[in-house]
């Protein structure tokens, strides 16, 4: 069976690289590549290394194309019998070809969950904004005053306006409530909190950072409120564990964002890390030197894993 996948040419001295979709049989198997089919490709690309991530980590030279999906991979004198005319033949010059990082799971319950959260969808909040979002949610459930946690989800951070503004615990405890508030980074590396989710974890100006973890401090030596990595630990303990009527009630959503079921049950994307604008024409988002590994045709040992963990996209 084949299914479509995105490869990534890239040319092991240099670091620019090219992005091409094409479609591949089982994960670009080597055993399945060898007894295509005789009649002409449409692109044969050559002269490559060309990393099939089958069972064995082999590695070939060329790649045929037939209709949008991989139909050969193998030696460039094998390739040669899919050239007519009419084949467009690619000279890879050395360059790696990766198969694409095409993430298969996703977390549905959380996502659920967190369509019942208190969001913020991504947007571009200014300190105002921000405030106003989180009274908002505050407002609508007044009924869980004065210790039920809000959590707040899908906060972007890096977005907030203007550019370098920040915000503090301050922030939170201007806000009408007793509540603790966690305000969580959708990039999952930093938490805000008020004082009183601070108070809760016994977070204090003279505790010590936990190991992988960071409290930020002001000029002043004071809590911020903004906590890095492992230092949310202390606060996602004390929030309350999901039951399984919990679990019921996020799956309605997921299933209903999964079916593509738009307005309000579906998710907000999550920006693209380069800031919301998409990469010019021929550019690449993420760019940066190719892995020692792939500077020649030994192929790595550890297989790379998507970063994406949007929950229902």
């Amino acid at each position: 069976m084949s299914v479509r996948i995105p490869v990534r040419l890239r040319h092991p001295h240099h670091r620019s690289r090219i992005s091409c979709t094409v479609a591949a049989g089982t994960a670009m198997l080597l055993a399945a590549a060898t007894g295509a089919a005789a009649s002409p490709a449409d692109a044969v690309y050559r002269h490559g290394v060309i990393y099939t991530a089958d069972g064995q980590n082999r590695v070939a030279q060329s790649l045929a194309v037939r209709d949008g999906r991989i139909v050969f991979v193998g030696s460039d004198e094998a390739a040669d019998a899919l050239v007519d005319a009419h084949t467009r033949v690619v000279d890879l010059g050395g360059r790696a070809v990766l198969p694409g990082l095409v993430d298969g799971h996703m977390h549905p319950l959380d996502g659920g969950a967190n369509l019942l959260k208190c969001s913020l969808d991504y947007a571009p909040l200014t300190v105002a904004q921000f405030q106003a979002r989180i009274q908002a949610c505050l407002d609508a459930r007044a009924g869980q005053e004065p210790d039920q946690w809000l959590e707040v989800v899908n906060w972007f951070r890096y977005d907030m306006r203007p550019k370098g503004i920040s915000v503090s615990r301050a922030t939170l405890d201007a806000l009408r409530t007793r509540r603790p508030i966690l305000v969580e980074d959708s990039f999952g590396h930093s938490a805000l909190a008020n004082s009183r989710a601070l108070a809760l974890a016994n977070y204090r100006a003279n505790t010590p950072d936990p190991v992988g973890g960071r409290l930020e401090h002001d000029a002043a030596g004071e809590l911020t409120g903004m906590l890095e990595d492992a230092a949310q630990e202390a606060m996602a303990a004390l929030l309350p564990a999901a039951t399984a009527a919990d679990r019921l009630e996020a799956a309605r959503p997921a299933a209903t964002a999964r079916r593509g079921g738009g307005g309000a049950a579906r998710a907000p994307r999550r920006p693209p890390v380069w800031g919301g604008a998409a990469p010019p024409p021929g550019r690449c988002a993420n760019r940066g030197s190719p892995p020692s590994s792939m500077r020649s045709p030994k192929p790595p040992t550890s297989r790379p894993s998507s970063p994406w963990n949007a929950p229902v996209d």
